[in-house]
């Protein structure tokens, strides 16, 4: 086979994963740290920024506008870069997707997290019987709430005719943890 790369790859950095301070005093959190640690990583070949804002019960505009500190500058220094949000805390879906609509508006932001399936996630520390701690959460989106993110992305007009073409498309982002 060829040492020549013929299919296009693209790097994606993921910046912090929802991990805070306490745990990782690396971790970039503020939106300084984020377009510091984005830069670095898109000199080394990056062209997608994935992070997370440090308050994810910020939904629709609140959400977007901190998201938009960072990634404003980020864009500006290369406007071909792609920027994906997480999803926001919520208890509907609804609630949980509100800031990709609103991120889709400033123009910069083309993609938007589609995250099928479910995982379970955990806090440090054991409970009970030796059962993950207290922190524990199903990360979940059943296929009705796939179905609402993706019927989005076409109110947006991303995949309709005769609306406004925002191009906004779904990263699918597919966990399995062992």
């Amino acid at each position: 086979r060829s040492s020549e790369v013929s299919d296009p790859v693209v790097i994606e950095v993921a910046l912090n994963g929802g991990c805070k301070k306490s745990r990782n005093p690396n971790v970039p959190v503020t939106p300084d740290e984020i377009v510091a640690d984005a830069l670095a990583c898109m000199r080394a070949g990056a062209q997608s920024v994935h992070n997370h804002i440090e308050d994810f019960r910020l939904t629709g505009a609140a959400s977007a506008a901190r998201y938009l500190e960072a990634w404003r500058e980020i864009h500006a220094a290369d406007p071909d870069v792609l920027l994906c949000p997480t999803v926001a805390a919520g208890a509907t879906i609804e609630e949980r997707s509100s800031h990709v609509e609103e991120l889709a508006k400033s123009g910069i932001v083309r993609l938007g997290p589609l995250d099928p399936g479910s995982v379970n996630f955990s806090g440090p520390g054991i409970g009970e019987r030796g059962l993950p701690g207290p922190d524990s959460m199903v990360y979940s989106h059943s296929y009705k709430d796939c179905a609402y993110i993706l019927d989005q992305l076409d109110r947006r007009g991303t995949r309709s005719v005769g609306h406004r073409r925002l191009n906004v498309m779904p990263l699918i982002a597919v966990t399995k943890l062992h």
